[in-house]
């Protein structure tokens, strides 16, 4: 047993130090990527502001007839970008058919690949902004600027040309600094893991492994290496960030400064410069590291300033973060000051994004550890190999019987791969979208979404003979294979047909691959709760996990390459059941139980007014609102200005209220409401969430809705399902064949919900929120006077299993 043990305890240490550099490794990435990618968005702010100078100075030539194909001399211009600029590798002039013509060295005569198209077409490794459009392709970045005629017409660009180094040079040392950081604290973590291993006993007095004691000791070095991390990652990128900002606000002053002074040499004063207040304002509006600009004379009197700045008297209020250059005196002996101080705005906003995403992955790891741990505790248990559970897995065995709690970590993997995308699909169709039949928009964006749960309830049914037949892993194995071409097919398209396509291909692998784990449950009926248990945990934590790493690396690596990271997760799920899930047969019905369920024919089960008037106005309803979360708020949130990270903490929201609040309500609605009032209760949470929206419209109802949301399904769901099985139609059918038709009903009204939301948007957000939550409002009032004539009697068997 001693020998046993040491193997546990070295087991132990090296999931714990996979886990550990999983999780901080993860930290540390996500940061490092947001902050390059932010330093790179402010490093390209400051280019544009010098860019535009040349840009101006062009446009105003062609406006007295200098045309841009044949500009004299402009090879000068472009090099004053370059000696301004001495990072950047080059300086070209391109033309609206992408041709480039011109860079510092004047007239182009090699070919030339055209990359202009890329400002036309959307792309997912694209930055946009007002006025100018930044693409990174071969490690290049391409800062194009639209060069205008006198018209207001585009008729060409300039494109700034500078390696991706620059970007790796001037972050690297706060890079080195994390990494550093990540390492130590890891090492540190695993001899503490090491230490307590030691002299901490992980067995009960009884031999078995001591559950609550293993998951304490991971859970407190877990988080508290987590909380040191993210407070190292913040220091350091508080720092980075005020770096950032003030070497953009010199270099911006400093052009500002020498464009104010060429008028005033003209001979032109300071209370006599033009449109000086517009002029500052527009680079503010670029460069949003700078807060204030303002110029003020020798005695502090402030002669222009931006729109925000903070004045008394006409007196400048100093702030923290300034930077000042003298001007030179004007023709009325003038002299002046230039004040550029930096967004104090700006500096908390990306520090909120770093804690945000701190506190986000520091939930996610909890979910990682708890199922690691979980599948490490099984992997124990067979490892101490005591008696009682070698007698228990003979037994079990000549039973046909097997482990069913391998399909927690099993699901856990598999949700993670289904639910990566899931906060931006209505988000990338509405980036490629394109007319369709005739179809509004807010329909058209809708339809990924559709596709994906018709297919799957398609592929429910399919995927039941499949198991019949074959077994449970081959309906898993062709239901990865159809999720696997579908998110891939996703990733590489931009056409929206083939996108749509291409979400009900991968919709048919969900269903596939859950109908699979559901069938490897049902055969096994003795451990069929056991089973069902674990799904559902392993479920809603790949699911939470799924959204929130979805939505955070597609902010910081696109759309794209997080549906390429999904099918790799998919193919773990599909290594995973091939190595720990054996295949067991279905098990046959056996004739007794088909004369049961023959007791009710189908026609007479769905015609019956109970089971009838549930699934038209309780269950259809309830699933088409669920669209709240899955359509309407990631296409509101991002039109909103809320980032895809944010949109997908509002699924995490979501998954933990359904997760920490649902097995408290659900025993306590239960118990002091019983099936039927519970679900009715959720139902109106559901409607009350909906209508809040509705009345308000604002940003911050969209999350209050979503809360409710997430509460009313915590207890709703299981009452929904208790409710319907207690049914006499529904124990008369049998009770299995039942929940069959429940599945497929609760699709069709997922299916038509972003049709649904999509028709009534016409209306507007508010309006058309506001018809659903009323049309659901009279279906819940018409069901209560409906199921109230007569009360359906519940069943026996209280049903614990809970729809996904």
């Amino acid at each position: 047993m001693t020998t046993k043990i040491k193997k546990v305890r070295s087991t132990l240490t090296i999931v714990f130090l996979l886990l550990i550099v999983l999780a901080l490794g993860f930290t540390g990435i996500l940061n490092i990527n947001s902050f390059q990618q932010n330093y790179t968005e402010s490093l390209v702010s400051s280019y544009a502001v010098v860019g535009r100078e040349t840009v101006r100075k062009i446009e105003y030539a062609e406006k007295y007839g200098k045309p841009l194909d044949n500009f004299l001399g402009i090879e000068e211009l472009l090099g004053e970008v370059k000696t301004e600029l001495p990072e950047v590798d080059n300086v070209y002039i391109v033309l609206r058919d992408g041709s480039y013509v011109y860079d510092i060295h004047g007239t182009v005569r090699e070919e030339q690949r055209p990359i202009y198209e890329l400002t036309i077409a959307p792309k997912f490794n694209a930055y946009s902004s007002d006025s100018y459009q930044m693409v990174l392709e071969d490690q290049k970045y391409h800062l194009m600027l639209p060069i205008k005629d006198k018209e207001g017409n585009p008729i060409g660009n300039m494109d700034i040309v500078f390696d991706k180094e620059v970007i790796d040079l001037a972050t690297k040392d706060y890079v080195r600094s994390l990494i550093n950081s990540l390492v130590i604290l890891a090492g540190i973590s695993v001899l503490l893991l090491v230490f307590l291993n030691n002299f901490v006993s992980i067995t009960t007095k009884e031999g078995k492994i001591d559950r609550k004691r293993i998951l304490a000791m991971i859970l407190v070095l877990l988080g508290a290496t987590q909380i040191i991390y993210g407070f190292i990652n913040y220091s350091v990128l508080r720092r980075a960030y005020i770096d950032i900002a003030t070497e953009n606000t010199t270099m911006v002053s400093r052009i500002i400064q020498n464009d104010i002074e060429s008028v005033v040499n003209k001979g032109v004063p300071y209370r006599k410069l033009y449109n000086l207040d517009d002029y500052m304002n527009n680079i503010i509006h670029v460069v949003p590291e700078i807060g204030e600009i303002n110029i003020v004379s020798h005695d502090n009197e402030v002669l222009f300033r931006t729109s925000d700045t903070t004045v008394e008297n006409n007196q400048i209020i100093q702030s923290s973060f300034s930077y000042q250059l003298p001007l030179i005196e004007d023709t009325e002996n003038v002299r002046a000051f230039l004040n550029a101080e930096l967004s104090e705005s700006y500096l908390k906003s990306r520090m909120q994004e770093v804690i945000l995403d701190i506190l986000t992955i520091l939930i996610t790891s909890i979910f990682f550890m708890v199922e690691i741990t979980f599948f490490m505790l099984m992997i124990f248990k067979k490892q101490l190999g005591d008696e009682d559970t070698a007698a228990e897995d003979e037994e079990n065995q000549d039973d046909r019987e097997v482990d069913t709690g391998i399909v927690r970590p099993l699901t856990f993997i598999l949700f993670i791969a289904l639910f990566m995308p899931s906060a931006f699909i209505p988000v990338m169709m509405k980036e490629i979208y394109r007319p369709i039949l005739g179809l509004s928009e807010t329909v058209i964006l809708g339809l990924p979404l559709s596709s994906n749960f018709l297919f799957g309830a398609v592929a429910t049914i399919l995927a039941g003979r499949v198991i019949d037949r074959k077994g449970w892993k081959m309906a898993f194995l062709i239901g990865a294979v159809f999720f696997s071409v579908g998110t891939f097919l996703s990733g590489i398209t931009n056409d929206p047909s083939i996108f749509i396509f291409a979400r009900g291909i991968a919709g048919a692998g969900y269903g596939f691959t859950l109908m699979a784990v559901r069938g490897f449950i049902l055969a096994n009926p003795l451990k069929k709760t056991e089973g069902f248990s674990a799904l559902n945990s392993g479920l809603y934590s790949g699911i939470n996990c799924g959204v929130v790493i979805g939505a955070m690396l597609a902010d910081r690596i696109g759309f794209s390459k997080v549906f390429y990271i999904s099918v790799i997760v998919m193919m773990l799920a599909v290594a995973f059941a091939l190595i720990f899930v054996p295949n067991v047969a279905a098990v046959k019905k056996s004739s007794e139980g088909d004369q049961k369920s023959q007791g009710l024919s189908i026609k007479s089960f769905l015609a019956n007014r109970q089971v009838f008037s549930y699934f038209l106005l309780i269950l259809i309803p309830t699933a088409i609102c669920s669209m709240f979360l899955d359509y309407f708020f990631p296409i509101y949130a991002q039109g909103a200005g809320v980032s895809v990270s944010n949109i997908g903490r509002a699924f995490l929201l979501h998954g933990l209220c359904i997760v920490y609040l649902g097995p408290m309500l659900s025993q306590y609605t239960g118990k002091y409401f019983g099936h039927k009032r519970s679900m009715l209760i959720a139902y109106a949470l559901v409607i009350g969430g909906t209508m809040t929206f509705a009345l308000n419209g604002s940003l911050t109802t969209a999350f209050i809705a979503v809360v409710l949301l997430g509460i009313a399904d915590s207890f709703g769901l299981v009452a929904q399902t208790n409710y319907f099985l207690g049914l006499k139609a529904s124990i008369d059918f049998g009770q299995g064949q039942a929940l069959g038709y429940y599945s497929n009903v609760k699709k069709i009204g997922q299916m038509l919900g972003p049709m649904i939301f999509g028709s009534v948007l016409v209306f507007g957000n508010k309006t058309g929120v506001g018809l659903i939550a009323a049309a659901c409002f009279g279906a819940l009032i018409l069901f209560f006077f409906i199921s109230s004539y007569k009360d359906p009697v519940e069943g026996k068997e209280e049903y614990k299993v809970k729809e996904s």
